[in-house]
This record gives structure tokens, sequence and C-alpha cells, in this order.
């Protein structure tokens, strides 16, 4: 909106202020819930671990000169986190493919597994960064279309 001059910039900074501000508070705490719950179980340990790890990816990132989001990379240090904890070193003669085991046997694997890691989640919050910027695209576009119908642009 500013930039189409509709705004000038200290409304155009209020309003984006305000928006960013009401997303924080509206989505805030579920997105800290599935970041450091849902994904892996995180205790404050390994946290400091995934802020350390992002922040020198987007420092490295950032010197390079290549735009970054920490809060994407951050996330995906809490899946790389819970995907490398749920996945355990099993000698080749030990395993068994899940054909194999009996019902019950595969619901305590798979109830096992998913303590350490949850993979819904992860493709829940991939799935939802992939489609987020097309939903916003084609919403602008059609907001866009209406007020060029509407004579307003």
């Amino acid at each position: 909106l500013v930039g189409s001059g509709q705004l000038t910039m200290t409304p155009g900074v209020l309003v984006g202020a305000a928006a960013i501000g009401a997303g924080a508070f509206a989505l805030g705490p579920r997105t800290m819930e599935t970041v450091g719950n849902d994904i892996t179980n995180l205790p404050i340990e390994a946290a400091l671990v995934v802020e350390v790890v992002a922040a020198t990816i987007i420092t490295g990132l950032s010197w390079a000169g290549i735009p970054a989001s920490l809060a994407i990379t951050a996330t995906m240090c809490v899946i790389g986190l819970g995907w490398g904890r749920a996945s355990r070193r099993i000698p080749l003669e030990e395993t068994l493919s899940a054909e194999e085991l009996d019902p019950d046997e595969r619901d305590a694997w798979e109830e096992d597994s998913l303590d350490l890691y949850d993979r819904r989640v992860t493709k829940r919050i991939v799935s939802t960064w992939l489609a987020t910027p097309l939903v916003a695209g084609l919403l602008a576009f059609v907001v866009f279309v209406a007020a060029d119908y509407a004579g307003m642009v």
C-alpha cells in the first residue's frame, strides 16, 4: 500500500505493526507449542543448541548476502534435532520390517518413534510453508482485481 501511494510511510508502518502484533498474540502461543513440544520434546539444553545453530546459520547466510528467516531456520533445526534423536543405530541383523511385527508390536514401535519425533507435525509445518505464499498471492491478486474493477486503483 505504501509502494502504490495509497498510504504514506507512517500509517503504513502502523498498519504493518498492528498486523504483526495481532498475529503474534493470536498465533504465537500455538506456534511455540508446536515448535517446542509437538515436533519433539525439546529440553532447555536442546533449545539452546537449536538457537546457537540457527543463529550461526543466519549469521553465515547474512554475511553471504542471502536473506533467510530465523523462524524457519530455527524450526528446521528443531525438526533435525527430533529426527536425529528418533534415528537410532541398530545393527542390520537386528532390523525387522514393519510387516514382520505383530500388530501390538507395530503399534508399540510406532508410539515409541513418535515419542521422539512426530512426522505428521513436520509434514503439516512444511505444507503450510509451501501453501502460505501461494494462498497469499492468490488473495492479493483477487483483492487488486476487485479494487481495479471497482475503480479504486
